[in-house]
């Protein structure tokens, strides 16, 4: 079920260039590093990495639905946005460009949540740490019809991403877990890989012609 997809050298150095530049960003304040130290149980130290990650992994996503199912090649958004343009906006907008298909929400994680957890998982937000908010749009009505993608790569400078598996969004209820990392539990939801694999993969590539 694994898809190993894989940039070039030269490739892959402009990505990790521009990842950083725009995790850089969003670590200034007033950006998203400062939201998710006071509202998100997040670390510091952590923020500008997991910020990274994320965006690797939509580029490791990208370059899989682009090349195996031919998506269209449409802009990668890294663009830095202030005040009341921020807003969220879908990891990967592929149904502003041809309504036939999904949009795309990708969730990446790497060997450090591998040696922690045991498991391949990905963290969801449930809450936000007063228990007010802050809960990921994924869960809202409007993104019922999308498709949730899990990535791994061991770090965000990697030139080696694999595709973990895709899922509907509508059938993701079933695979939620409070984190392992008490700190996360109440605020945080889990989707571990052996929960996918136990209740039995479908064919990513059925789901993703959907």
């Amino acid at each position: 079920m694994d898809t190993v997809v894989k940039f070039s050298d030269n490739r892959n150095n402009k990505i990790n260039q521009e990842i950083e530049v725009f995790a850089r960003a969003m670590s200034k304040k007033k950006q998203s590093a400062e939201y998710y130290v006071e509202n998100r149980n997040a670390s510091l130290n952590n923020v500008g990495r997991n910020i990274a990650l994320g965006k690797k992994g939509e580029y490791f996503a990208f370059k899989f639905l682009v090349r195996k199912y031919g998506y269209p090649v449409i802009p990668m958004d890294t663009e830095i946005r202030e005040g009341s343009n921020k807003g969220w906006r879908v990891d990967l907008n592929f149904k502003d460009f041809n309504s036939s298909l999904p949009n795309i929400h990708v969730k990446t994680c790497d060997k450090f949540t591998v040696s922690y957890s045991n498991d391949f998982s990905w963290l969801l937000q449930w809450s936000n740490a007063r228990g007010k908010g802050g809960k990921d749009k994924i869960f809202f009505d409007k993104c019922k019809d999308d498709i949730i993608m899990f990535v791994y790569t061991d770090h965000y400078r990697s030139d080696t991403g694999i595709i973990k598996h895709a899922i509907p969004v509508r059938s993701l209820d079933r695979y939620l877990k409070e984190p392992k990392k008490k700190d996360f539990q109440g605020r945080k939801k889990g989707v571990y890989y052996k929960d996918l694999v136990s209740r039995g993969l479908e064919d990513i590539g059925v789901i993703l012609q959907k």
